[in-house]
């Protein structure tokens, strides 16, 4: 009896122990990811500006993502290792040269350098160009970058020649390329500021957004990887701890302030920690770009995060194409317009000639959305506009001023919202020109029928019977007055001869 009870004593003693030391590790985990969140901006800032002992990082930058404004940057301009953030650009050309269904074969990739990550890809094996991307950006897998090179380019060594050009193109001025994976090469470099925009660049992809964006991929069934020989592991998975939708990872970023887009990571002894990030605003109204390098493996993670929350807490953007041509209707007079349905007056709708935006601290943003009289609108009209005009068509063109500056900060075009009829013409009867020999004068009548017709049947009747009636009264009356003549003639002839 007295062993059970020192057995059970032992065993609760031992239970409360284990409480003990394990409690304080658990809390410190909970309080360290609510700690990670939270940012103390008097010690983090001076005047509005982030301070550089903000970062862990001695080579930073903040860039928004809308308008290219840098809002924050130590060091960006100097040149260190990238390690695998080199797949960012890996990932671009890729996008802008290749078709994503179509097929890869696999090759030689000649990735065997120790601790090079890999998808394991083998020879022979078919996949498309969209799988092997994923591969690429979630798994950070070094042979993927190199089998997407050999097919775009033919070689790795030819795709760093497009991988170069294409940073000349961005104006990265202080990268250079050799390989398209990352890993080490002391002629491989770049600059935060230089990562920056490629960033600005690339996420105006929407297929980079979404493959950098996504937590996690089940790669196919291949002639390789089958069910029997499945991939390992079977679920690739973003390591971009920004976005994981794991409760216990102390890094994600998905609170009131925003969400992380993700983009990605890199890592090697020589470039040590690296990492680009972007995240969205709560509110949609904001995106932010972050690159911090040569960082420690948790410094990467904090440091981004410090400039998320700065970037959302001190600055805003304003999306000028909603804001300035939001139920926005602009009237004009009409020239030869039909009167009818008030067509005299046509109502235009502007359409933005691009997407525009403004970064700026929060006040100045906020003080543009309640000073409406700070933005001047000048309309270029073309005149006169002259009926008909057709919906949708272009009439002229609107300037946004913000201040009466000299440059403007928005153009749209003026659509026509609806048709606007002209007015008839009335065209005279064309006048007919006789044709020759041919007699001018009134047309014989049409025959009629009915009791209009035979009426004047019968008054013509009347008439030529009247007519023969008066020709026979004068010739009978011609005749008897030739015979009175004649009689008078003969009693003249009488007398003249009984007077001889």
């Amino acid at each position: 009896m007295i062993n059970k009870k020192r057995i059970i004593s032992v065993a609760i003693l031992i239970l409360f122990l284990a409480l003990f030391i394990v409690a304080p590790i658990q809390h410190t985990a909970t309080v360290y990811a609510a700690e990670s969140k939270e940012r103390d901006w008097d010690k983090y800032t001076s005047g509005g500006k982030l301070r550089d002992s903000a970062t862990e990082s001695d080579y930073a930058v903040i860039m928004d993502a809308h308008t290219g404004e840098v809002l924050f940057e130590e060091n960006a301009k100097h040149k260190r290792y990238p390690a695998s953030i080199t797949k960012i650009m890996t990932c671009l050309v890729v996008l802008e040269n290749c078709d994503l269904q179509q097929y890869v074969t696999i090759g030689n990739v000649n990735v065997n350098e120790e601790g090079a990550k890999k998808i394991g890809l083998r020879r022979g094996e078919l996949l498309t160009v969209e799988d092997l991307l994923y591969g690429l950006m979630l798994e950070s897998g070094n042979d993927a970058a190199a089998a997407l090179a050999i097919y775009t380019a033919g070689s790795v060594a030819e795709f760093s020649d497009m991988m170069n050009a294409r940073a000349e193109e961005i104006g990265m001025t202080g990268t250079n390329y050799v390989n398209p994976h990352g890993l080490h090469d002391s002629k491989q470099y770049t600059t935060a500021m230089d990562m920056a925009k490629l960033t600005y660049v690339a996420l105006k992809n929407p297929t980079f957004r979404r493959i950098v964006s996504t937590f996690e991929y089940t790669p196919p069934v291949t002639n390789e990887h089958t069910i029997d020989k499945p991939w390992y592991p079977k679920v690739w998975e973003n390591s971009n701890r920004l976005i994981s939708n794991k409760s216990s990872e102390a890094f994600s970023f998905n609170d009131s302030n925003g969400h992380a887009i993700g983009i990605k990571t890199g890592y090697t002894r020589a470039a040590e920690g690296t990492l680009v990030g972007a995240a969205e605003s709560s509110d949609g109204t904001q995106e932010v770009i972050t690159v911090v390098l040569y960082a420690s493996p948790k410094g990467k993670w904090s440091d981004t995060i410090t400039m998320f929350m700065y970037a959302f807490d001190f600055y805003d953007t304003i999306n000028l194409a909603k804001h300035l041509t939001k139920d926005v209707l602009i009237t004009t007079h009409v020239e030869n317009a039909a009167a009818s349905l008030d067509y005299e007056n046509l109502e235009m709708y502007l359409v933005p000639d691009q997407q525009n935006y403004i970064t700026d601290t929060t006040g100045m943003i906020q003080s543009i959305i309640d000073s409406p009289d700070r933005i001047t609108r000048v309309e270029r009209i073309d005149t006169p506009l002259v009926a008909p005009i057709s919906k949708g068509d272009e009439v002229g063109k609107v300037d946004f001023y913000l201040d009466n500056d000299a440059e403007s900060i928005l153009t749209c075009t003026l659509i026509a919202a609806h048709d606007v009829e002209a007015i008839p013409v009335v065209t005279p009867e064309p006048t007919q020109t006789p044709e020759p020999n041919k007699v001018i004068g009134t047309p014989p009548p049409e025959e009629t029928t009915g009791l209009v017709g035979y009426i004047g049947y019968i008054l013509a009747g009347i008439a030529g019977l009247l007519l023969i009636i008066a020709l026979l009264v004068m010739i009978r009356r011609k005749a008897k007055y030739h015979q009175y003549n004649v009689s008078a003639r003969g009693k003249h002839s009488s007398n003249r001869n009984n007077t001889f």
